[in-house]
């Protein structure tokens, strides 16, 4: 009888068992080896600096002292260079009120007159009382003008009308008596003008240089009472959003912080190189900026400028530290503005020349 030499068929079962035993931990291992390097690669760098990204960042002060009215803007709201954000109050109305009541009181004094120049000073109250008169008849005429205008054409029209036979007399008569009436007025405001223009020129002739003086001192002096009262707008000086607000409806002094304004778009970066420095710094030298966020955004730019002197760099150490040190800063330049935001801590990386 023949023995069968065949192989021995394995169980399905004692294959798997191998394949777990020998197979998966090293595949297991390519793949952990995989993932750390390429996090090693995203999150640990070989930077020798730190920096901030520095955005347009301005302070609204008062400029005067006074009463603040309620904010027209919050923060966080974005405001454009010129926008009205409120008004400063500078004098108080009960002052205002005092000082146009001194005033009124010296042009009563003018206008009554004083020693032997009543006649001269009576003469010039009469001439700033016709020169009111004849801005009040410049207005009446120019109104008068655009209904005469006005009339002119609808007198026009109704002739034709009337002449085709298409108005009818008591139409057109009522028309042409309205647009003979307005130009009588308009003839007639027209030569009192010139009437009161003949008569300030034979006032100007006969006022007195003392009287003239007096009237002008007090017209400055009511235009300064004028100026005072308009509040002082306080405007923003560049566009942005508000991110802090110290003062919002009450009395303020000069030079106080109102508001600050942040740009939403970075200008540069600062770096700090650590004490004791080893690698000098030249200006135009290549320097790699990497994003501490999420998606990492590394670029090439190059140094502005160096600083003179060792600076405190606590700002861009990390949270963690509480070591306190020094460095040297240097202005790095930022081309494309979209990919880091104000105030974001970088990594930096120096390549010599």
């Amino acid at each position: 009888m023949e023995q069968q030499t065949g192989k021995i068929p394995i169980p399905a079962s004692r294959r798997w068992k191998e394949f777990r035993i020998k197979i998966i931990p090293g595949l297991i291992f390519i793949c952990v080896s995989l993932v750390v390097y390429n996090l090693w690669d995203q999150r640990v760098t070989s930077a020798n600096m730190t920096g901030k990204v520095i955005g347009v960042q301005a302070q609204l002060r008062s400029p005067h002292a006074g009463y603040l009215t309620p904010l027209q803007t919050a923060r966080f709201q974005q405001v454009t260079a010129g926008d009205a954000i409120a008004e400063v109050v500078t004098t108080d109305p009960r002052i205002i009120e005092a000082q146009l009541a001194v005033v009124l009181a010296e042009v009563e004094m003018i206008r009554h007159g004083i020693g032997p120049m009543d006649s001269h000073q009576r003469n010039r109250l009469d001439l700033e009382s016709l020169q009111m008169d004849l801005m009040k008849q410049r207005i009446e005429l120019a109104s008068a003008n655009i209904s005469s205008r006005r009339a002119e054409r609808d007198y026009n029209r109704i002739s034709r009308l009337h002449d085709e036979g298409l108005a009818s007399e008591e139409e057109y008569e009522r028309v042409k008596s309205e647009y003979d009436i307005l130009r009588m007025e308009t003839e007639e405001l027209a030569g009192l003008l010139d009437t009161m223009n003949r008569r300030i020129e034979q006032f100007d002739n006969a006022s007195s240089q003392p009287v003239n003086a007096a009237i002008r001192l007090q017209e400055e002096r009511l235009r300064l009472i004028e100026a005072e009262m308009m509040p002082v707008t306080l405007r923003a000086p560049i566009d942005g959003m508000i991110s802090r607000v110290y003062r919002s409806g009450e009395q303020v002094q000069d030079g106080d912080s109102i508001l600050t304004i942040q740009s939403s778009s970075p200008d540069y970066i600062v770096g700090y190189l650590p004490h004791p420095v080893r690698m000098e710094p030249e200006i135009g030298m290549t320097v790699i900026v990497r994003s501490q966020s999420n998606n990492r955004v590394e670029f090439e730019t190059s140094i502005l400028n160096i600083g003179v002197q060792v600076e405190d760099m606590s700002e861009v150490q990390n949270l963690q530290s509480q070591m306190v040190r020094t460095g040297l800063a240097v202005k790095i330049g930022l081309d494309d503005q979209g990919l880091l935001r104000p105030g974001e801590i970088v990594d930096l990386t120096l390549r010599p020349h």
